[in-house]
C-alpha cells in the first residue's frame, strides 16, 4: 500500500486528485475537474476505486461515477459506469455490497422543484433502483452492515438487518475488567 489517493484544492479552488507515492514521498496530480463549481468523491471497495464528480447545486456541470480497478490504477483504465447531465448530491458508498454503490441522486424533472432520492447503482449492467421517497436525503451511511440514511432526527434502514445483533460497547463493568487486567499484563512485562 505504497499509493494515497485524496482530494485537494489547488489555489484556484478547483478540485484534484493527488496520488501519494509513500515510498519515494512524490505527489502528482491523478485527475483535475475543470470548475470549482464540482466536487470529487473517493470511494474504495474490495476491487476498485470509484471517482464521484458532482456539480455543485444547479451549476449545470452534471455528475459522473467512474470506476478504476485497483490492480491497475491508471486513467486509462477508467470505465465511467454512471453519468447525468444533473448535479447529484453523491455521497458514495461502495464498501457494502460486491456489485453495487450507493449514492444520492437528483430527481428533478423539468419545472419541478429541486429533489433527491437515495439509489443503488449495479456496477455491472448500470441498474439504478430508487430505495426511497423522501423528497430530500442528503447522506448514507455503512454501518455494521446496515445501510442507515438519517434524516430529520430518524435513522431509515435502506438495506440489511434490522435488528442489533452485536453491541460492540462493553458494559461498564467488564470494561473496567479488560483494563485491569491489561495493566496487569503491562506490569508482568516490566518485571
Amino acid at each position: 500500500e505504497d499509493r494515497v489517493f485524496y482530494t485537494d484544492l489547488n489555489n484556484e479552488g478547483i478540485p484534484g486528485i493527488i496520488d501519494f507515492k509513500r515510498g519515494t514521498g512524490r505527489m502528482t496530480a491523478f485527475l483535475k475537474v475543470s470548475s470549482p463549481l464540482q466536487k470529487l468523491e473517493l470511494c474504495l471497495s474490495e476491487k476498485y476505486l470509484f471517482v464521484g464528480q458532482f456539480g455543485l447545486s444547479r451549476s449545470g456541470l452534471g455528475s459522473s461515477i467512474t470506476r478504476y480497478p485497483l490492480s491497475n490504477l491508471i486513467p486509462q483504465e477508467a470505465k465511467v459506469i454512471y453519468q447525468s447531465e444533473k448535479d447529484d448530491i453523491g455521497h458514495l458508498v461502495c464498501d457494502f455490497s460486491e456489485d453495487k454503490i450507493f449514492f444520492i441522486q437528483n430527481k428533478t424533472q423539468k419545472g419541478d422543484k429541486e429533489y433527491f432520492e437515495a439509489i443503488s447503482l449495479n456496477i455491472n449492467d448500470g441498474v439504478i433502483k430508487t430505495l426511497t421517497s423522501l423528497q430530500f436525503p442528503s447522506q448514507i451511511i455503512n454501518m455494521d452492515g446496515t445501510l442507515l440514511l438519517p434524516l430529520n432526527g430518524k435513522n431509515y434502514i435502506l438495506e440489511g438487518n434490522n435488528e442489533l445483533v452485536r453491541d460492540s460497547l462493553p458494559k461498564r463493568e467488564q470494561a473496567i475488567e479488560a483494563a485491569k487486567e491489561n495493566d496487569k499484563e503491562k506490569e508482568e512485562d516490566k518485571e
